[in-house]
């Protein structure tokens, strides 16, 4: 995926930005790194909704099963918001499933969902995340796919009028394999809802990985 969580734990570097309209940057430093085949660490920095944020956390694949091509994780985020300065927890539970459609193509679907829970000072603020990725890769080295990612808060509020924070997108990208361990991903995002949190109109992605 490009805007949800990585869900495989594995040793890898990526760095990325986004650019939306009207003046939404987005710059992405992360590191994972692998203890066991089922278990990886992380840390890094980026522009989240909430503000400039440092995180770190695990992922641990509860299922990882290579006969069935499906894996189930859990991921846990310890986070620091700076700006303003409020700590968070975030827990999440994340499946994907790949689908062989010919011997050199296939398609994976990933889904995950889980809280955001923000102690800013004087108030804690639970907002609530989900994230669904469709990849298909006709070849080898290229992979297109469309995402979906999904923030909100008060969502108890649904009956007034005046709603929930929400802040929703759409996205779709392509990712390119070299021969080396290395993979270049671009993507184009626009949010289709939106209540009090407007963060751009519309935006550009792209990234680097390096798997270790």
């Amino acid at each position: 995926g490009m805007l949800i969580e990585p869900i495989d734990p594995r040793t890898r570097l990526r760095a990325g930005f986004e650019w939306g309209y009207p003046s939404w940057i987005n710059l992405i430093v992360q590191y994972e790194h692998q203890l066991q085949r089922d278990f990886s660490v992380h840390a890094g920095m980026s522009h989240r909704y909430t503000g400039w944020t440092l995180a770190a956390g695990s992922r641990y694949a509860i299922v990882q099963s290579s006969r069935t091509d499906f894996i189930l994780t859990a991921i846990g985020d310890l986070q620091m918001n700076l700006d303003p300065v409020a700590p968070g927890i975030r827990p999440m539970i994340a499946a994907g499933k790949r689908f062989q459609l010919s011997s050199d193509s296939f398609m994976d679907v990933q889904a995950q969902t889980g809280s955001d829970l923000m102690f800013y000072p004087g108030m804690f603020s639970p907002r609530w995340l989900s994230g669904l990725n469709i990849t298909v890769s006709p070849s080898e080295r290229v992979q297109a796919f469309v995402e979906i990612t999904a923030a909100m808060k008060d969502m108890g509020s649904w009956n007034d009028k005046a709603g929930a924070f929400k802040f929703n997108q759409f996205a779709f990208g392509l990712r390119f394999q070299g021969k080396g361990k290395g993979i270049v991903g671009a993507a184009a995002n626009v949010p289709f809802t939106t209540n009090y949190w407007r963060h751009h109109y519309g935006a550009v992605m792209a990234d680097y990985q390096y798997i270790l």
